[in-house]
């Protein structure tokens, strides 16, 4: 899957402040963008593989796109010139009447999630992606809200720059990573799952996406070269035929305690 291209336009300023305190940038195909900042580690190409494995898997996570930044953006906006480098940066579609669970969105309860049945995906993908910042991260689950009435919000996934092990993985660390579930799940949605059915048929799903793997891969512009991305796709087959194993096993009940046959 190719991402959209489109070139920054206007700087609406900082989202929140993060590690990164991404920026939302108005581009030319009047979309705005939470706009993360290209850095000399693997979170551009985590993102771009996040993003084409996701909108395959029908995942939920905002539309993403790749935004042109140039010299006339920076001298517009010299908070913006702070922390972005003219050249190609990952954006992701920003969602008006959104909270992070850093700061709950009002009311928050499992009865006001309406699209509880896709976490059961998401978790089979944080697994096969190795995606454990998830789990720890509360600004990396997101709600927006979709409806004045119950049920108001939507699940969101953002930020994968820290899958495939971590922004500074390399061949030799995705070769040698352990071969064992780390159960990604964050603490307030381990209530929300509560069929081991719909989890084992999320896990089969990817197992079964694996001969996709490569094609997938290799359509999305990671900047990755040909020896990173076969490490990558030997790292998601590897872990995706294990995963219907896993989610069965005693490391998932020992946290879904909720999980019902």
């Amino acid at each position: 899957m190719e991402l959209e291209a489109t070139e920054a336009r206007v700087d609406r300023g900082v989202v929140r402040t993060t590690f990164n305190s991404p920026h939302r940038i108005e581009c030319s195909n009047g979309e705005i963008y939470v706009g993360k900042p290209r850095r000399s580690d693997k979170q551009f190409a985590n993102e771009i593989i996040a993003a084409a494995l996701g909108t395959a898997l029908n995942l939920p996570m905002p539309p993403a796109a790749l935004v042109s930044i140039d010299e006339s953006f920076r001298e517009a906006s010299k908070p913006a010139a702070a922390k972005y480098q003219a050249g190609v940066h990952f954006g992701s579609k920003f969602m008006a009447k959104s909270w992070t669970f850093d700061n709950p969105a009002p009311g928050l309860a499992r009865s006001e999630i309406c699209n509880l049945d896709a976490l059961y995906g998401l978790v089979a993908f944080d697994e096969v992606v190795a995606n454990t910042d998830r789990k720890t991260n509360a600004g990396n689950n997101l709600v927006v809200q979709v409806s004045e009435v119950s049920p108001r919000y939507e699940y969101v996934a953002i930020d994968h720059g820290h899958i495939l092990t971590g922004e500074n993985w390399s061949i030799d660390g995705l070769e040698g990573f352990r071969l064992a579930p780390i159960v990604p799940i964050f603490k307030f949605l381990e209530t929300c799952l509560v069929s081991l059915p719909s989890l084992l048929e999320s896990a089969r799903n990817i197992a079964s996406f694996r001969e996709c793997f490569e094609a997938t891969v290799a359509a999305a512009q990671s900047d990755l070269n040909q020896e990173e991305q076969d490490a990558v796709i030997t790292f998601l087959e590897r872990r995706a035929a294990e995963l219907p194993g896993w989610v069965q096993g005693t490391d998932y009940k020992a946290v879904l305690q909720t999980l019902q046959p």
